[in-house]
């Protein structure tokens, strides 16, 4: 909606500055204040789009990474995974427990 918005604005700048133009080719004098205000307008348009361009791509870039980030942590948190860790890390610490006591007897 803002995007037609604009493109609306834009075009009547130009169809305006069309005029103006026209009016220069039939011998008027232009008047300086409008071509002043033509310019910020179209200064402050093409910032607009820059920025809001720019801040979309930072927004969509900032998805990705949640989504990348909740997925490892989806995948860390699986049951499955978690009770393979558990029993692996147990029997780690068992092992060196009775090779520790082995030693200590010895």
């Amino acid at each position: 909606m803002k995007v037609f918005a604009l493109v609306i604005l834009l075009v009547s700048i130009y169809s305006m500055e069309g005029a103006v133009v026209k009016r220069q080719a039939e011998g008027g004098a232009p008047d300086p204040a409008l071509g002043e205000l033509l310019e910020s307008v179209s200064q402050t348009v093409s910032q607009y789009f820059t920025e809001e361009l720019v801040n979309e791509a930072k927004i969509e870039g900032l998805k990705a990474q949640a989504a990348t980030y909740f997925q490892q942590l989806k995948e860390q948190l699986n049951p499955t995974a978690l009770t393979e860790q558990l029993r692996e890390n147990t029997s780690q610490f068992f092992t060196k427990l009775v090779e520790a006591l082995k030693k200590g007897t010895q």
